[in-house]
C-alpha cells in the first residue's frame, strides 16, 4: 500500500491562559495518522485537560499529558480543506475552558497559514494535479489529469488549487465567454462604469448566471490569492506584501509566469484583483502581471485581463448544524427546543459555533434588540443590554458551550454573503459591492431568522471604536455596511459566537 507523508505546519495564537499553552510544535507522520502537540508552560492541576478541536466534526476532544507536553495522534481528520482551523484549551475538572482558547491553522501539502497572513511553501518544479493542483469539469466534478479542454459537462473547465482550496477559471482559445483575449474595466459600485457590459461586475454575473464548473459563486480574486498562482520557473521567489516583483529573477523567468499545464491560454500580461491598495486613489486598484510576474497599481478604466475565482465549498460542506445539546446533525435537521433539535451552526471554515435566532418571543428572538454597554460603563448588567443575553445563554449551556460571547467584528464579517461574488476590501463601509444583492446578506439556510430584507439591522461586535466614545462596530445584514459610528446605547440585534 502506497504511504503519503503528510507535514503539517502549526502557527497558535496565544493569550493568556491560567495554565498557558506555549507552542503547538509541528509534527509529520507517514501514512494517514497525524500527531498534535501542545507544550505547557508548567503542569497541570489535578483533574484539569488540555483539549483540542482540530475540526474533524468530533468537537474538542483531551489531549494525553505528560508533564508539560500533551499529545494526540489521530487519523480521523477533516476532508476537502486544505487549511483547517485548531484550537486547544485548559479545562477544568468541571469541564470549564480557563482563560481563553489557543488557536491557529494546520495545512496539508506542506502549507502554514495563521489567522492573518497566509505563508506557503513554494514548489520549485511544476506541481502535479495529485499535489498542488486539481482539474474541475464544466459540471464540478474532479477529473484526472488526462482530461483535455472542452465544453461538455464531463470536460475540463476549471483548475483547483489544492494548496488553497480555490478554484480558478481556465480560459479558452476560442472567441467565447471564457476567451483569452476578452478584457474588461475594473469600476466597483457607485462608480460610473460600474454595470456595463465591459466591465468586470457583468462578467461575473454572465459566470455565475451560467453556474460555470457548477458554481455561482465566482467572484474577482483579491490581490494576495491572484499572486498564489505566479510561478517562478527558476524557483526563486520575492517575499512582498503589495507591488512589487514576485519573482527574483523577474527578467528571465518563463513567460506567463504561471503553471501552464493548468493555467493554458493565459497572456503574459495584466490581470485584474479586486484590492485598493490603502495607500493610494481609489480608482488604482492592484493587479498582477503574469509577464514578469508582478504585482502593480493599474487604473479602473483600463480594459484588462480577467481570471475569476471561487471558494471550492459548497454550503453544506462550509456549515455544520449543531443540536441544543450540542451534538452534530444532518443537514436536514430543523429548528426547535428539544434537545437533539437544531439550535446553532457552525461555520467549519473558522471553527466558529454561531447562535441560530429564533421566533418564540424569547430572549434569543430575531426581533430582540440589546444595548452594548461594555464592563465598567453604566449600562451594562440591565436586562436589556447585551452581557445579560450572554449569561442567560451560558447558563442554558446553548449548544453544549459555556462560552458564548458577542464576536469580533473581524468575525461576524466573515458571516456577510454577497450573492454575486462581489466583496470590498475596505475597513469599513459596505462589504458587498452591488446595490442588487440578495438581502438579508447572510446564507438563510443556516442562519434563518435574521432581519434584513428592508431598512437597517445593525448587528453587534464586541469591537470598540478607536475613533468614537461609546461607540462600538456594528454590521448591517440589509446593506452590507460596516462601521463604527453606533451609539452603544443603542438597541441592536446580537449573534453570540463560541
Amino acid at each position: 500500500m502506497k504511504r503519503i507523508l503528510i507535514i503539517l505546519g502549526l502557527v497558535t495564537l496565544l493569550t493568556s491562559n491560567v495554565f498557558a499553552i506555549s507552542t503547538i510544535v509541528e509534527t509529520s507522520s507517514a501514512g494517514t495518522t497525524v500527531k498534535f502537540t501542545a507544550k505547557l508552560s508548567e503542569r497541570l492541576l489535578t483533574g484539569y485537560k488540555v483539549k483540542i478541536d482540530y475540526s474533524n466534526g468530533k468537537g474538542f476532544v483531551p489531549m494525553t499529558c505528560n508533564v508539560l507536553t500533551c499529545t494526540l495522534s489521530t487519523n480521523v481528520l477533516p476532508q476537502g480543506f486544505p487549511y483547517v482551523p485548531y484550537r486547544v484549551g485548559v479545562y477544568n475538572s468541571s469541564g470549564v475552558l480557563q482563560g481563553q482558547l489557543s488557536q491557529g491553522t494546520y495545512g496539508i501539502f506542506g502549507v502554514v497559514i495563521n489567522a492573518q497572513t497566509p505563508v506557503t511553501t513554494t514548489p520549485t518544479t511544476p506541481p502535479s494535479a495529485s499535489t498542488d493542483y486539481s482539474k474541475i469539469s464544466n459540471s464540478g466534478n474532479i477529473l484526472p489529469d488526462t482530461a483535455v479542454l472542452g465544453s461538455s459537462p464531463n470536460d475540463w473547465a476549471c483548475t483547483k488549487d489544492n494548496k488553497t482550496g480555490l478554484v480558478w477559471e481556465v480560459k479558452t482559445s476560442d472567441a467565447g465567454l471564457h476567451s483569452m483575449n476578452n478584457t474588461y474595466t475594473n469600476y466597483y459600485y457607485t462608480e460610473s462604469g460600474y454595470g456595463t457590459n465591459t466591465n468586470s461586475d457583468a462578467f461575473v454575473s454572465l459566470v455565475n448566471n451560467n453556474s460555470y464548473c457548477g458554481a455561482s459563486n465566482w467572484r474577482m480574486p483579491s490581490s494576495e490569492e491572484l499572486k498564489g498562482i505566479v510561478y517562478c520557473s527558476d524557483g526563486k521567489y520575492n517575499s512582498i506584501s503589495g507591488v512589487g516583483n514576485n519573482c527574483t529573477n523577474f527578467g528571465s523567468v518563463e513567460k506567463p509566469a504561471i503553471n501552464s499545464k493548468y493555467f493554458p491560454n493565459t497572456k503574459a500580461d495584466i490581470f485584474w484583483s479586486k484590492s485598493i491598495p490603502k495607500d493610494s486613489s481609489f480608482l488604482i486598484p492592484n493587479s498582477a502581471n503574469f509577464g514578469p510576474g508582478n504585482n502593480s497599481l493599474t487604473a479602473h478604466d483600463a480594459a484588462v485581463n480577467v481570471r475569476l475565482v471561487h471558494d471550492y465549498q459548497s454550503p453544506s460542506a462550509a456549515y455544520t448544524k449543531v443540536s441544543n445539546s450540542g451534538a452534530v446533525l444532518p443537514d436536514s435537521a430543523v429548528l426547535g427546543s428539544g434537545a437533539n433539535d437544531w439550535a446553532c451552526t457552525k461555520d467549519n471554515k473558522t471553527g466558529l459555533t454561531w447562535e441560530v435566532k429564533t421566533t418564540d418571543g424569547g430572549l434569543r428572538d430575531m426581533n430582540k434588540t440589546y444595548t452594548n454597554w461594555f464592563v465598567g460603563e453604566s449600562g451594562y448588567g440591565v436586562t436589556t443590554n447585551s452581557d445579560y443575553l450572554i449569561k442567560y445563554v451560558n447558563n442554558l449551556t446553548l449548544c453544549g458551550s459555556s462560552n458564548w460571547r458577542l464576536p469580533a467584528m473581524d468575525e461576524l464579517k466573515t458571516l456577510v454573503m454577497c450573492s454575486d461574488g462581489g466583496y470590498n476590501n475596505q475597513p469599513d463601509g459596505f462589504i458587498c459591492n452591488n446595490s442588487n444583492i440578495i438581502r438579508p446578506t447572510i446564507n438563510t439556510t443556516y442562519f434563518p431568522n435574521t432581519l434584513g430584507a428592508q431598512g437597517q439591522y445593525y448587528f453587534r461586535t464586541s469591537t470598540q471604536s478607536t475613533k468614537y466614545a461609546w461607540h462600538a462596530w456594528v454590521i448591517d445584514f440589509n446593506t452590507s455596511d460596516s462601521g463604527e459610528g453606533r451609539d452603544k446605547g443603542n438597541g441592536d440585534y446580537i449573534r453570540l459566537v463560541h
